[in-house]
């Protein structure tokens, strides 16, 4: 187990390097994307049909502690929505902003919209690509600031509610105890309608209570979530039904990962 000043619980995320991590992470497509962005295009794609044959004016969808990545909603059909990006680290929101604005020296995550066009899309050639990639810009109504420990545990102004809420991997770094990651998921809850669905991507260590990763020279711990703690965390805030997907397929070392979506 990690010692208790170890622990990563915000105290040292100022000094997180999101270039660094998107350079081990996301470099490159893998399967570890390509799972969630799978599960989650056929999911959208029903409401979104769904919601426009009704005459809504499309889904509302928050990426909670997005980190520094767009590259999950790169599964998102071609349809109106409205999404906010919502990520506690300055400098995460910083890397985030800079694709968004199309700045020089901006992540390029081409290989997952990639992807997600011809996988899940079944359409090819270059325009497709750069056109989804412009269609998530411009549905980018903000980016904000979030804190799942305070209440409320998003900046003021975009409490929602939600159609979506997207969780991935955050969570465990904002928690040292079970108690605590249901407490802080209760907050993240209270941002989605009633009805809303939860997309949750977690990670359980091997061995041990936490995990640790890094991001440049920096380490950092989160806690392990295995699938019964998942199952119980999720019951406790209301979640019904709960559909959980374990695979074996992450680099983290000493790492299994979640994706738990709530459909």
């Amino acid at each position: 187990m990690a010692t208790e000043d170890a622990k990563h619980r915000f105290s040292n995320y100022d000094s997180f390097d999101p270039f660094s991590y998107i350079k081990r992470k996301y470099a490159t497509m893998s399967e570890l994307v390509a799972i969630p962005l799978r599960e989650m295009h056929s999911v959208f794609t029903k409401d979104a049909n769904g919601c426009h044959q009704e005459g809504g004016g499309g889904l509302k969808i928050l990426d909670y502690g997005c980190g520094p990545v767009p590259v999950y909603l790169s599964s998102l059909p071609m349809s109106s929505s409205e999404i906010v990006f919502a990520e506690y680290g300055e400098a995460n929101r910083h890397a985030l902003q800079m694709w968004l604005d199309k700045i020089p020296g901006c992540p390029d995550y081409t290989p997952f919209f990639k992807y997600a066009v011809e996988n899940l899309e079944g359409l090819t050639g270059e325009e497709p690509v750069l056109k989804k990639q412009e269609q998530l810009r411009k549905q980018v109504k903000a980016v904000v600031s979030c804190d799942a420990t305070k209440d409320p545990p998003i900046a003021p102004g975009y409490e929602g509610p939600y159609d979506y809420v997207l969780c991935s991997l955050c969570l465990t770094v904002t928690a040292s105890s079970i108690e605590e990651y249901s407490a802080n998921l209760g907050r993240v809850t209270s941002l989605l309608k009633p009805g809303g669905k939860l997309f949750l991507n977690s990670i359980e260590a091997r061995v041990g209570d936490y995990f640790m990763y890094t991001a440049g020279e920096e380490e950092f711990y989160a806690l392990s979530m295995n699938m019964a703690s998942l199952e119980q965390v999720l019951r406790e805030n209301g979640y019904g039904d709960v559909r959980m997907i374990r695979t074996d397929i992450d680099e983290t070392p000493g790492a299994y990962q979640y994706v738990s979506p709530e459909i």
